[in-house]
């Protein structure tokens, strides 16, 4: 953990170095008030650490107003450097043209006006994606199965994931998503994970709200990688409280239909059970769901799910932090199949995590229809 935290430092520590050095280009003749500039900036770099200390020690209300300001500023610092180094090189490669062509030396941007539109940029990009972070919304997948009899009207699976309920989230967004449950009438709730990030918020409020949902075949959730990191105690305390049955490597039939195993995320560091759960499948066809927080796919349970449910990604969260998070996972957001009849949704999560901003990853509840196969016609399994 320590090796790990030095190289996020150091790698958050060299953006600020690069932006620190691009405004002094921009302004070189700052003198002595480039140090309130370089004092803020570590503030910053320090800050990022200090707001867990905070946490951790009972100062809950000073950490929730310094954590509001020091995550944010993670994407507006990201975004900062990404343009200014585009801008840069952009300018080299015009130098490089003039070499050829004189008059495109006249495209290179000089660095103030550089700098001017970067933050013009990053300060739409902000506002925009803190008013993105908070539109929770509907999405509606369905699919057609041969385990549910002809004539059945079908059954609505909802999904919640990587709400992060604690410190910064506070209860807006999980107001939205439970409206939107409200509205649906689900009739089983799963969650696959993340959804508690911190224990020093008002747990009991945000339980009682996940609770109201009280579907009529049931809540089931697994733990993701922060349920872990919260403590696997206080998670199953609030997860409990809020009305769900906890699948870790284990299963549940649910009504007659329904097969539903969940399995612990790998940052509770148990041995990989996933193979020893899936081969004990149900007696009878019914619609069998993996819970998987992470969406990774083994080889060997293909053809012994129909449904895996997954989130941990959140669509990337902040563009163009996609990029990176497609290096960590081949499948990064939507439904994809996977062969022998099985299938994989990734949710993009009803909150944040860091930033309370997204940007090109809008926040979702997903509200998975399932319903006869006869009904399917030509119609392939979409999301509308």
């Amino acid at each position: 953990m320590s090796f790990f935290l030095a190289v996020v430092l150091s790698i958050y520590g060299a953006l600020h170095a690069y932006a620190f050095w691009r405004i002094r280009a921009a302004w070189p003749a700052m003198g002595w008030r480039a140090l309130p500039l370089g004092l803020f900036f570590l503030l910053m770099i320090v800050g990022l650490v200090g707001v867990h200390r905070l946490e951790h020690a009972g100062y809950v209300r000073l950490a929730r107003g310094v954590g509001l300001g020091v995550h944010c500023w993670v994407a507006i610092i990201f975004w900062l450097v990404c343009v200014l180094a585009v801008v840069q090189v952009w300018g080299l490669l015009a130098r490089l043209a003039a070499l050829a062509w004189a008059p495109a030396a006249g495209a290179v941007i000089a660095p103030r006006p550089a700098l001017l539109g970067a933050l013009v940029l990053v300060a739409l990009a902000a506002g925009w994606s803190l008013m993105e972070a908070r539109l929770v919304r509907p999405t509606e997948l369905t699919l057609y199965t041969d385990a549910l009899p002809a004539g059945h009207p079908g059954l609505l699976v909802a999904q919640v994931t990587d709400t992060h309920l604690g410190l910064d989230s506070g209860t807006y967004r999980l107001r939205r998503a439970m409206n939107i449950l409200r509205r649906a009438r689900p009739d089983v709730l799963v969650a696959t994970g993340d959804v508690l990030d911190s224990p020093y918020a008002d747990m009991r409020a945000m339980a009682a709200m996940l609770a109201e949902a009280a579907p009529p075949l049931g809540q089931y959730a697994i733990f993701g990688n922060h349920e872990f990191y919260s403590g696997a105690a206080t998670s199953t305390q609030f997860l409990e409280s809020a009305g769900f049955t906890i699948l870790r490597h284990d299963a549940v039939d649910v009504g007659p239909y329904l097969w539903i195993a969940g399995i612990d995320d790998r940052a509770g560091r148990q041995p990989d059970l996933e193979r020893e759960l899936l081969a004990h499948q149900p007696a009878d066809r019914r619609f069998r769901i993996l819970l998987k927080h992470r969406p990774l796919v083994s080889e060997d349970s293909l053809g012994r799910f129909d449904l895996q449910l997954s989130g941990h990604t959140h669509g990337g969260q902040i563009y163009p932090w996609h990029y990176i998070t497609r290096m960590q996972f081949r499948y990064v957001y939507g439904l994809h199949e996977l062969g022998k009849g099985s299938r994989l949704f990734v949710s993009t999560g009803a909150g944040t995590w860091g930033p309370l901003m997204r940007l090109g990853a809008w926040p979702e509840v997903v509200l998975i229809r399932l319903l006869p196969l006869e009904t399917a016609g030509a119609t392939k399994p979409a999301i509308r």
